[in-house]
């Protein structure tokens, strides 16, 4: 594997590790108004790489909207990974960081 395999790799292994922990920690938090908002957009990834296995050296950046924030596809031979981060993911996590109780969720609104 070439060192953009590698990076695309991990990359995908991290955004798929955010939005399901950020979809975990939402439906957990207590009194979170637009819940499903936030968790369907935890879903979508904005911003990230691609790479084409079998080429070496090719690295794409991605900007975009993408459901989900990982696709594989593979036509000719050669798979293509794209792995886009979810930035609400991200947001989530930190915003509903330790909501324990309905009070501390009202923090969050």
């Amino acid at each position: 594997m070439s060192w953009s395999e590698v990076f695309v790799a991990i990359f995908a292994v991290v955004s798929v590790a955010v939005s399901m922990l950020a979809i975990w920690r939402i439906s957990r938090a207590p009194g979170v108004k637009y819940k499903p908002f936030w968790i369907g957009g935890s879903l979508f990834g904005f911003v990230g790489v691609a790479t084409v296995f079998g080429q070496a050296g090719d690295l794409y950046v991605q900007v975009g909207i993408q459901i989900p924030v990982l696709m594989w596809t593979s036509g000719s031979g050669d798979g293509v990974l794209k792995a886009l981060f979810p930035i609400v993911a991200a947001i989530a996590l930190v915003k509903f960081h330790g909501a324990r109780s309905v009070a501390d969720a009202a923090k969050f609104d």
